[in-house]
């Protein structure tokens, strides 16, 4: 019985999209769509800068502070 039941549901689903949707869709884009799209890639571009700025910084400054220890224990030791 389950079997039977399978099959019956399998064309069910097309069969419901097929009559639930219209065949044409009239749709169109208004003049605020392209304002959004336009302030999305804004975000976007100004967001992944930020990131890959602050990203930088973080490594410039990992470097800078890994390379000024070894000189401060090099200037330590000249001292002695």
């Amino acid at each position: 019985m389950k079997r039977l039941i399978r099959l019956i549901e399998i064309p069910v689903v097309p069969v419901f999209f097929y009559f639930t949707f219209p065949k044409t869709l009239d749709a169109y884009l208004d003049p605020g769509t392209g304002s959004i799209i336009i302030q999305v890639v804004i975000g976007v571009a100004v967001g992944g800068l930020f990131t890959i700025t602050l990203f930088w910084h973080r490594v410039k400054t990992f470097f800078k502070n890994l390379f000024s220890r070894g000189e401060k224990h090099e200037n330590e030791r000249e001292q002695d």
